[in-house]
């Protein structure tokens, strides 16, 4: 099995829609001469999209799409570390960006 790497772009913003404090974000994979595509690793495609909306002072609403392409076969197992560690992730810099609603 090759090893895998991914580079993204991400790009978010603040808004307010209907009084509601939201963040609207936006990931993509892409190339960059900085680090170009080489042998040694099978280059992940991805994109994704997502909408985290402050409900009230204690509830928000989380809604995301993603897609990615791993490139050939993978193990379920290790898919499965792979989703698990990205959605710890992804909830740390969730919780970055309630602070920052909750301070605007």
């Amino acid at each position: 099995m090759s090893s895998r790497e991914i580079l993204l772009f991400n790009s978010y913003k603040h808004i307010e829609h209907n009084g509601r404090q939201s963040v609207i974000f936006v990931s993509r994979s892409i190339d960059h001469p900085s680090m170009p595509r080489n042998s040694k690793n099978v280059r992940v495609d991805a994109m994704r999209t997502g909408l985290l909306e402050k409900i009230s002072d204690d509830e928000v609403r989380f809604t995301e799409i993603a897609f990615f392409d791993l490139g050939g076969w993978i193990p379920s197992y290790l898919i499965n570390w792979m989703i698990s560690t990205m959605v710890n992730k992804n909830v740390q810099g969730l919780h970055e960006q309630m602070i920052e609603l909750s301070n605007e």
